[in-house]
């Protein structure tokens, strides 16, 4: 969790983001699960099923994936709550591309007694993933959650370049995240707004 003046914030994603299980640990970061559907059954990703048995999954069919369920994220919401946590700050995958966007946003009115802040990253894999180590590294600096949605398109942008020129997660430990740490330093630069 973060310290941010007399706030403490915890900063949640889900599991497309595609960072290492170091990267989420080096942050704090709290992940939902999405959930896995194959031949064999249905499976919470990293949870239930690993990243290795998926791609060896992967040679034999395409799963589907799905909404995580809504009590995974309810009951992370009261775990950081119960951990201290005054805000959340919930990056998302895409809310084109998946309904976790809106189902999160739904359970996130549940909790009155702190400010969740959910943002649909409009990308998902290393984009995403991107997104989540930029906010991570500005909440470390003291910057505030609340960051004009300006700014969340165009780190979108560069990250989803970023991502498509990139199919793994070693592109954000590939210095990818300097242009969209310069960029995001240049449209928030004066945007450090109260929670």
């Amino acid at each position: 969790m973060f310290q941010i003046g007399n706030e403490r914030v915890a900063l949640v994603t889900d599991t497309s983001c595609d960072l290492s299980d170091e990267q989420l640990s080096q942050y704090d970061i709290r992940t939902v699960a999405l959930r896995v559907a194959t031949s064999q059954g249905e499976f919470r990703d990293r949870l239930e099923i690993t990243q290795e048995q998926l791609y060896d999954l992967l040679q034999r069919e395409v799963p589907k994936t799905s909404l995580p369920l809504p009590e995974d994220v309810s009951n992370l919401y009261r775990t950081l709550h119960d951990e201290g946590a005054t805000s959340i700050l919930h990056l998302s995958i895409s809310g084109s591309l998946s309904g976790t966007f809106n189902m999160v946003s739904l359970l996130a009115e549940d909790f009155e007694d702190m400010k969740i802040h959910v943002f649909d990253s409009k990308t998902l894999s290393c984009g995403l993933g991107l997104l989540v180590l930029e906010a991570a590294e500005s909440l470390q600096n003291g910057m505030s959650v609340r960051i004009p949605s300006r700014c969340w398109k165009n780190a979108a942008n560069i990250s989803w370049a970023r991502s498509s020129s990139a199919r793994s997660n070693s592109c954000a430990r590939a210095g990818a995240s300097g242009a969209l740490r310069a960029q995001s330093a240049r449209c928030c630069k004066s945007s450090r707004l109260s929670m």
